[in-house]
């Protein structure tokens, strides 16, 4: 059984080695990365991976990948360069968990027709914390998860704007089949043409959105300058974040740092803006995983 991760990262210099070492260390075979216009030192990182005989990368031109759609080369080169059973797709920015043990054991249980995984938010209690432990594969204990996330949908959005994005529930991401024919949707939430399943139980993924000042507002400028295309395709529903960061990034750097300062709070913080329990110690959430609705 091959499993081959495809990788979409855009300026994450702090974030992609450790990206490929996480999983390489839970048995992730080979991968395929596709870098979208980096120029913060992520494309000469992703070049000394290239020289890896388990690694391909894609050096993308343009950030619109109705362009060129790296995404479907990601999934052509997975299958003729590695021959993929399986596609991991994830970012550079998440890390996957597991309670059995790695990623080909998860695969064993699930059986033949690939895995949804929850996606929670990683909280940290400060923007004051050395992330250079990220370059490195990470561990489950004392990272604090977003394990029970607020749900918004539609209208409530708007009506939420003070709640911390960071609190809120995010979409999945999917360990699929591999077939040169494999098309993900809009954000690698779901597989175009195939009815959504269940998420295990057995295995999870932490997202990092919030590390340094620098990498928050590289973000943004990227959101920026792709947010027309995302306009113009899919609607103001879709990554609705985005829209709401590009309206903050519109009012200038003190807006900006104050949305980002937001987004760092204890457990006890995050209680008073949710009225429960949210964040919970990296190992604790597989309590949450089967309690948790779907969708």
């Amino acid at each position: 059984m091959r499993v081959v991760a495809n990788i979409s990262v855009g300026d994450e210099v702090e974030l992609i080695d450790g990206a490929i070492r996480h999983h390489q260390a839970l048995g992730v075979d080979a991968f395929v990365i596709a870098d979208i216009c980096s120029t913060d030192g992520t494309r000469e990182r992703l070049q000394e991976w290239n020289e890896r005989p388990d690694v391909h990368v894609i050096f993308s031109e343009t950030k619109n990948f109705l362009d060129y759609d790296w995404r479907a080369d990601m999934v052509r080169v997975s299958c003729e360069r590695f021959s993929a059973d399986y596609i991991l797709r994830v970012d550079a920015d998440e890390r996957v968990f597991t309670s059995v043990g790695d990623i080909g054991a998860v695969l064993e249980r699930a059986g033949d027709a690939g895995i949804t995984m929850h996606r929670f938010n990683v909280v940290w209690p400060s923007p004051e914390i050395n992330f250079d432990a990220l370059a490195h594969p990470m561990q489950l204990p004392g990272l604090p998860i977003a394990a029970a996330p607020v749900m918004l949908e539609g209208r409530k959005r708007n009506d939420a704007l003070d709640l911390p994005w960071v609190l809120c529930r995010i979409g999945p991401r999917l360990i699929a089949r591999a077939r040169p024919s494999l098309q993900f949707g809009v954000g690698a939430h779901a597989v175009t043409g195939e009815a959504s399943r269940p998420p295990a139980t057995d295995v999870f993924v932490a997202h990092l959105p919030f590390t340094t000042f620098g990498r928050f507002r590289r973000k943004l400028h990227g959101i920026e300058d792709f947010l027309p295309v995302l306009r113009k395709h899919f609607g103001r529903q879709t990554a609705w974040h985005w829209h709401r960061w590009a309206v903050i990034h519109a009012k200038g750097e003190d807006a900006v740092r104050a949305e980002f300062l937001a987004q760092f709070m204890t457990p006890e913080q995050a209680e008073k803006w949710t009225g429960r329990k949210t964040i919970v110690d990296g190992p604790a959430v597989f309590q949450h995983l089967s309690q948790l609705a779907w969708p």
